[in-house]
């Protein structure tokens, strides 16, 4: 992948939205007089694309998307158009799109992440748990959401304890995400294994582990773990 596109690809779809809804149309419209200006840069089609796709103008974005890889970004622009067919409820496409991409660039990591929700759209949890965790190994940008993407998916094809060490590896990466370590008490205490939920609990920075809500957990994890006497204290 070229440089100036790779940079794209991470401003553009490392992000859940690159610009907000109501700014979009400001920034196409500068977009367009770039382009009157300057028909040859496949990266302001690349930009544009990008817009229209946030905006759901699918077939402007599509568009754009072939003349960017038509002006030289070739095959770069497949894991861009495979998040539009992705957006547009299309998960069997995104993955066609994707799959010549990633036999050439088997770690690009945004690729993988893409390819991993149309699994999950797809409801094939295995698979997209297999792909994200392999996205998660290159994603320079990984989130507390990619994370809880993957737990989810792995406990969908019924690998608890693969969700609990993503938990692990997810707070180890990114330190304390209350996101993850609320999902990781839930399937450790689903499995009966409250020390390990407390263990969690016991992450939490001390002035959030005094909140009523968490106060309230831990007292039960500790019942449930046969030491109600601890919860009273």
């Amino acid at each position: 992948m070229t440089r100036a596109a790779c940079g794209l690809l991470f401003t553009f779809c490392l992000s859940s939205h690159a610009v907000a809804h109501s700014d979009a149309p400001v920034v196409i419209e500068s977009l367009d007089t770039q382009i009157e200006k300057n028909d040859k840069d496949p990266l302001l089609y690349l930009q544009r694309a990008e817009m229209n796709r946030v905006e759901r103008h699918y077939d402007a974005a599509a568009e754009d998307y072939e003349q960017a890889a038509k002006l030289g970004l070739g095959d770069d622009v497949r894991p861009f158009r495979a998040q539009m067919y992705l957006d547009a409820g299309e998960p069997e496409a995104a993955l066609a799109e994707l799959d010549p991409f990633l036999k050439k660039n088997p770690d690009n990591g945004v690729a993988l992440k893409v390819a991993a929700n149309a699994y999950g759209a797809l409801e094939q949890c295995e698979a997209a748990a297999k792909t994200m965790e392999h996205s998660l190994e290159t994603l320079p940008g990984a989130s507390a959401d990619h994370y809880l993407a993957l737990m989810n998916w792995q406990e969908c094809a019924g690998d608890t304890v693969a969700a609990l060490n993503a938990a692990d590896a997810g707070l180890e990466r990114l330190g304390v995400q209350l996101a993850i370590v609320y999902k990781a008490i839930d399937l450790a205490q689903a499995g009966h294994d409250y020390e390990r939920a407390l263990g969690y609990l016991d992450r939490l920075p001390a002035a959030v582990a005094q909140q009523t809500q968490w106060q309230t957990r831990r007292s039960e994890l500790e019942c449930a773990a046969g030491r109600c006497e601890e919860s009273a204290d």
